[in-house]
């Protein structure tokens, strides 16, 4: 009887697990641009790209649900994030920007 409740409760808790779970496919990855190759583009041009800013320093997180960079706004390095969330990316978010200090190069530590 144990063995059975505890069967349940493992399958329980997957399909909850898997349901919950952003899905990144093809179309999304990156973004929705081509993955990086051995020649230099711009990157995501009228996503992250804009004319009137300078982006720089982007890394996407380990599962791919999570791209951070640096853009100067206003002349004012700051960083931005964009999630990839409910099927598809969110709108930048700025999570640093200050008027004293600049942010620059976002990093993830492997933990």
């Amino acid at each position: 009887m144990a063995r059975l409740i505890l069967t349940l409760i493992l399958l329980v808790s997957t399909i909850c697990l898997v349901k919950s779970k952003n899905v990144i496919t093809g179309s999304s990855l990156y973004l929705g641009q081509q993955p990086p190759g051995a020649i230099a583009e711009i990157f995501a041009p009228g996503i992250i790209s804009l004319s009137d800013r300078y982006e720089y320093g982007s890394i996407f997180s380990r599962n791919g649900e999570e791209f951070y960079y640096a853009a100067i706004i206003n002349q004012k390095p700051q960083i931005l994030l964009k999630r990839f969330e409910n099927g598809r990316w969110s709108e930048e978010i700025t999570i640093l920007a200050n008027t004293k200090y600049e942010h620059n190069d976002p990093f993830l530590s492997p933990d």
